[in-house]
């Protein structure tokens, strides 16, 4: 595979083929971490429908920092980073503007009557005699 191919690959995933897979695979048997050639060449698997893509799936998820856009990019059509990205940026604009209640103190209430043990039940609870001691079996 030389770098025109796989630079296509990259800018157009949905369009791996199995010769190309084939390929990938064997970039990968030399460069087991190279990321982007992995999420491609699972990428032809999932098309393909291979039987090796549960087992490689499992494989680039423990190398994947974020899970979701692993997801997204292999479950959608056409992978758009920059919109994904864009996306993920408007969401935190949202939640940096979002206006923020001042606390609000919570009275607990009285407390109920039936609650509260007096000093006799409470040391009727704590009677150290109530519990015996476990014979060492060794």
């Amino acid at each position: 595979m030389n770098l025109s191919d796989y630079i296509y690959l990259i800018q157009k995933p949905e369009a791996v083929t199995p010769s190309q897979t084939k390929e990938l695979k064997i970039v990968l048997d030399e460069f087991p971490y190279f990321h982007s050639a992995r999420a491609v060449y699972l990428k032809g698997l999932k098309n393909q429908g291979s039987f090796l893509f549960n087992d490689n799936l499992r494989t680039m998820a423990a190398h994947t920092t974020n899970r979701s856009v692993l997801f997204d990019f292999i479950s959608s059509e056409t992978f758009n980073q920059f919109a994904i990205s864009k996306q993920i940026k408007d969401n935190e604009i949202l939640v940096k503007n979002l206006n923020v209640v001042g606390a609000i103190e919570i009275n607990p209430g009285r407390e109920h009557p039936e609650s509260v043990l007096t000093i006799n039940e409470a040391e009727k609870i704590l009677d150290k005699d109530l519990f015996t001691n476990k014979p060492n079996l060794t």
